[in-house]
């Protein structure tokens, strides 16, 4: 069995992390209750869908290497 490694551009990992903080951002609003979007904040949540929705499955590895490395778990 070999082991395949995913190579991430530094393009990819910034328009990911960017994408994945302004989904954490509106979870946090709304979990506090604050519905209440700006223009310029709901035209940003719409480009961060975009964004994470370019990357489909790889977005979902970037995000899975990424934690996996944050919690210590990288080999």
């Amino acid at each position: 069995m070999s082991e395949s490694k995913l190579i991430v551009t530094d393009q990819e990992a910034e328009a990911t992390g960017r994408a994945v903080g302004v989904f954490l951002w509106v979870y946090n609003e709304a979990i506090k209750g604050n519905f209440n979007l700006s223009e310029e904040q709901a035209i940003a949540v719409n480009d961060a869908l975009d964004e994470l929705a370019k990357f489909d499955q790889k977005g979902l590895e970037i995000l899975f290497e990424g934690a996996t490395k944050a919690r210590g778990d990288a080999s």
